[in-house]
């Protein structure tokens, strides 16, 4: 039986020598200029954490704020090695999602909602799209509640007509 303790031993010592992955928080700003985003900061127990790789989903990349919180995963056990796998900053998060609900947010407070009921609920002060050809919009209603449609300079709410004939007659166009 000795000779399996001695062999647990050695297994259990080389296992604890193994660099396990571990928590650390974001000091600074993140390098978002190289092919892949780079991290510095420190990890939970005081080790510096010195330009580990964030890697982040296809199509989707993000430029943590100070202060996140990461996992690191040491790849081949060394610390000066290891990829970021996650990151998380529990102040800006948004809480109280349903189950299935899925949010893109930032520190701003700008937020994208995929919500049940197959609602999108987008969150901003100015939304802004670029379409080099055209949007276009296939629903039974568009609805403004509070505001005013403009097509460059001339509002839906406010224009007025020219040359208006009561009766069946058609009018000019818009006034700007």
């Amino acid at each position: 039986m000795t000779v399996i303790k001695d062999i647990d031993s050695r297994i259990a010592r080389k296992l604890a020598s193994i660099r396990k992955p571990f928590r650390g928080r974001l000091h600074g700003i993140a390098n978002t200029k190289p092919g892949v985003t780079l991290i510095s900061g420190i990890g939970l127990a005081g080790e510096p954490i010195q330009d580990n790789e964030l890697f982040q989903h296809y199509g989707i990349t993000t430029c943590p704020p100070e202060g996140s919180e990461f996992i690191v995963l040491p790849i081949g056990g060394k610390t000066s090695q290891g990829v970021i796998i996650a990151t998380e900053h529990g102040t800006y998060r948004l809480k109280g999602l349903k189950p299935g609900e899925v949010a893109l947010y930032s520190d701003e407070g700008d937020s994208v909602v995929l919500k049940r009921g197959r609602l999108i609920e987008a969150t901003t002060v100015t939304f802004k799209i670029n379409a080099s050809n055209k949007v276009e919009m296939n629903t039974p209603l568009l609805q403004v509640n509070g505001g005013d449609i403009k097509a460059d300079d001339i509002s839906l709410k406010e224009h007025r007509t020219s040359g208006v004939t009561r009766g069946s007659q058609i009018s000019d166009g818009p006034v700007a």
